[in-house]
């Protein structure tokens, strides 16, 4: 694991990671123990638990783990393995019920302990009801309609967040309408997608006619207020006057959001696994990353338009048009992020063990990210 490195200028910072970071199977390894199982992972939202019992199924650093809403507007967090024999509880991707195990029929109740135990031949059923053949629970809490996850959190959910809490809290209330859902395979390190996503140097090189023809120059990023390991910041977009009155129509139908119309685009790293986007608060990217392997991340992306209130028939119409703009607009940045990041992990797959790299100014968040990995790969091998 590389370590902090000597600045080559005043206005140069050391690059806190070296290839290896990103291409050793045992770093993979170690960060599944140190940063995976202590951090909270967001995973979904109240609305996939919209039924009594009903869950769904997720994966977190390589487990599955079902989610559930139980009696009282409560929520569970279950690994997906019967104690039993070591089946798998569920197969589909979500579902509503009792937990029940298709191998011997075991059903489970909302503490994860067994409640029917069909085929005992006389063993009674309070010899089936230990600690060691109960579901294996993880932590689960939400932020307003955010629903996280943790293995062994380091702390509770709201000191996790810190002051993000508040507005991911509102942000999730305001959501409106999917518009999209989809999810692939990423040929690079989950550290290099994410970083990737904490500065915008690289938008001129690979969004020049997307991107970067939005942006104000020169570029800004400025922080947010967010607790360690968390990134957040807007950057401000270029005016857009001289209005055709169907765009300063289409303008006024989002100033009626639920959620206040933002300058610019806003952005959420939220470490390790997930970020939150959005330019002007129309549409609305919530992505989720589980790295496979060293070179391999799948990313899971959910789209949503604002919720706004009041429409009428025709902006219900005038959006109907501009919403899937929009949405392709989206997508094509993010293939575009897409490609850019595994030709980092090609470069890395070749780069010597001694190659330093560096950062420029417009990349401090970058450092900052590196920081954060080190300080929890550190504080995880501590304990």
């Amino acid at each position: 694991m590389a370590d902090t490195r000597p600045n080559n200028a005043s206005t140069l910072a050391a690059n806190r990671l070296g290839p290896g970071d990103y291409t050793d199977p045992a770093i993979l390894a170690a960060e599944r123990a140190h940063i995976f199982r202590r951090h909270w992972h967001f995973v979904g939202l109240d609305r996939d638990l919209a039924e009594p019992e009903s869950w769904f199924l997720t994966k977190v650093a390589g487990t599955e783990i079902i989610i559930q809403r139980v009696a009282g507007d409560g929520l569970r967090a279950f690994v997906n393995v019967c104690p039993h024999r070591y089946n798998a509880l569920v197969n589909a991707p979500n579902g509503r019920g009792r937990l029940r195990c298709g191998y011997h029929l075991w059903s489970f109740d909302d503490n994860g302990l067994a409640a029917q135990v069909p085929l005992r031949a006389g063993v009674a059923l309070e010899a089936c009801q230990t600690a060691a053949l109960s579901l294996r629970r993880w932590s689960v809490e939400r932020c307003g309609a955010l629903i996280f996850v943790a293995e062994q959190p380091e702390r509770p959910l709201a000191a996790f967040l810190g002051p993000l809490g508040a507005e991911l809290a509102t942000l999730s209330r305001g959501l409106g309408t999917e518009v999209l859902r989809f999810s692939q395979d990423i040929a690079a390190n989950w550290k290099v997608i994410l970083q990737n996503t904490v500065e915008f140097d690289h938008a001129f090189g690979v969004h020049p006619e997307t991107f970067a023809a939005m942006v104000e120059r020169p570029l800004h990023l400025v922080p947010h207020d967010a607790v360690a390991p968390h990134i957040a910041y807007h950057t401000r977009m270029k005016p857009r006057d001289g209005l055709k009155p169907i765009e300063r129509r289409i303008e006024d139908i989002f100033a009626r959001s639920v959620i206040p119309q933002a300058e610019g685009y806003t952005h959420a790293t939220l470490f390790p696994s997930a970020t939150i986007g959005t330019t002007a608060n129309r549409i609305f990217a919530l992505i989720r990353y589980q790295p496979l392997a060293p070179d391999r991340t799948h990313a899971e992306y959910r789209l949503f338009i604002s919720q706004i209130t009041g429409l009428t028939a025709v902006e219900q119409a005038i959006l109907d048009r501009v919403v899937p703009v929009d949405v392709a607009f989206t997508q094509r940045l993010l293939e575009e992020d897409r490609q850019i990041c595994e030709s980092v992990q090609r470069g890395l797959s070749n780069a010597p063990a001694d190659l330093a790299g560096i950062l420029m100014p417009g990349e401090s968040l970058v450092g900052r990210f590196q920081q954060y990995w080190l300080d929890a790969m550190r504080a995880g091998a501590l304990t």
